[in-house]
């Protein structure tokens, strides 16, 4: 079983404007990051003050279908895996990224789509991370530092010693 651990940044209150969302396998060496394209509008100020200025754009930056197909492929290349998220929305919003047939398809694969259980022990695990690493730190709130972050405290909290898989072809 592949581990990837999913987190995501959005714009509005409810949770549904999607802006970026990133996927960081369990051994570190494999790693998805895409931002939406065109941004959306009249964003919550925490998004506008805090996630906006992390973006990094560019080749990140992706019209939501091309946005859509890339995580799919991503995902795809892992066989079978679990999606671990710390926030419900989290994989609210990446079934929502994904069409229903890609979602029925990964499934059909054995991935797997569930929220960790984010107590106070796997909580103060994250905070570790991030202190310990001023850098880091600085880039909370971007997505892929965040899954960076949920990923550590998984390790640490499992005790599993992450090692290199090669995803399947």
């Amino acid at each position: 079983m592949h581990y990837l651990f999913l987190d995501t940044e959005w714009a509005d209150e409810a949770g549904r404007d999607l802006v970026s969302l990133a996927l960081v396998s369990a051994d570190g060496a494999h790693a998805h990051y895409v931002e939406i394209d065109p941004l959306p509008g009249n964003p919550k100020p925490f998004a506008a003050d805090v996630v906006y200025p992390l973006l990094q754009r560019g080749a990140y930056a992706r019209e939501r279908s091309a946005m859509a197909k890339s995580t799919v492929d991503f995902l795809m290349s892992f066989e079978p895996a679990a999606v671990l998220a710390d926030h419900h929305n989290d994989l609210r919003i990446l079934r929502d990224l994904i069409e229903p047939a890609a979602v029925k398809r990964l499934l059909m694969r054995g991935t797997m789509l569930t929220q960790m259980l984010k107590d106070r022990t796997m909580r103060e695990a994250g905070e570790r991370w991030f202190a310990a690493d001023p850098a880091r730190l600085a880039r909370r709130h971007h997505a892929l530092v965040d899954a960076q972050a949920l990923r550590h405290a998984w390790i640490e909290m499992t005790q599993r010693a992450p090692h290199v898989r090669t995803p399947s072809a």
